[in-house]
């Protein structure tokens, strides 16, 4: 009866699992001329302007993102690709929103412009593809401050004035490249086992690469609290009605008899006897 109970348990519990986490878009990102996955390109989805959630193709070019229904934009870069913009991407619930992208290279240095991609994704709603002034990025390698090691998949965001603009991580060599619009940014990195490291207004410039390597130190700095607590016996317990007495270490270092019979029958209602 237990293990048949157990077994609904699980069933219940997964069928919950799955259908709390089957809302999610998820597709492969390629290069439109020679079909080669693009690994680890960045995606950032926002809704009503704001950002929701993101993530990063993996080694197949494959990306899976978990998110509540509604509607989202969507966005990737990649490094020697412009900008892709996908906007209005429906999300049902319990339903996962199939997406296969197609980055094409090269940037027009002179420009930036929007055109229409070649085919619609969703409804009447078509891709629309966005180009920056040429190596308008910032880039650089991410290592260990004492051993030099690179530091693979780092998380890296991009802040300008408070509000979160792009992002991207650092790839199997500890290298990053984020293509961006010129301004003053402040950048955060964050990586397991390490404390988070911010470097403010960096100055990005039109057309320049800025190249920016950081070194991060390991250990994390917790904070306490600390607290002593101290209980002091009442002279008078009112909720206690039973006959007894309270003695305390102190009360016994300073008895002249340290014989535990006698202590006990300084208690009042407390009798000794043979049984």
């Amino acid at each position: 009866m237990k293990k048949a109970i157990y077994i609904l348990f699980l069933l219940v519990f997964s069928i919950t699992t799955v259908s709390a986490q089957s809302s999610s878009v998820y597709g492969k990102v390629t290069d439109e001329e020679t079909g080669e996955e693009l690994l680890y390109a960045n995606l950032i989805l926002n809704k009503n302007g704001i950002f929701a959630t993101g993530g990063s193709t993996d080694f197949e070019g494959n990306f899976s993102i978990p998110l509540d229904p509604g509607v989202y934009d969507l966005k990737i870069s990649y490094t020697g690709y412009p900008h892709y913009v996908i906007t209005d991407v429906i999300i049902k619930g319990g339903q996962g929103t199939k997406l296969d992208i197609q980055l094409k290279q090269g940037i027009n240095p002179d420009s930036i412009t929007v055109t229409n991609c070649s085919f619609p994704l969703i409804g009447d709603k078509e891709l629309y593809q966005k180009e920056l002034p040429k190596n308008t990025s910032i880039h650089g390698k991410v290592t260990d401050e004492e051993t030099g090691e690179e530091l693979l998949y780092a998380n890296i965001v991009l802040n300008k004035n408070g509000v979160y603009v792009t992002g991207g991580s650092t790839d199997f060599e500890g290298n990053y490249s984020i293509p961006l619009d010129p301004g003053t940014y402040d950048l955060k990195i964050s990586y397991t086992g390490y404390p988070d490291h911010e470097i403010t207004d960096i100055i990005v410039i039109g057309g320049q690469e800025t190249k920016l390597d950081i070194s991060m130190a390991p250990g994390v700095e917790l904070s306490c609290c600390y607290g002593c607590f101290y209980w002091i016996v009442p002279l008078i317990n009112q909720e206690d009605t039973s006959t007894g007495k309270t003695i305390t270490s102190e009360q016994i270092r300073n008895e002249p008899n340290k014989n535990v019979n006698e202590l006990l029958l300084s208690t009042p209602g407390v009798s000794i006897g043979n049984f």
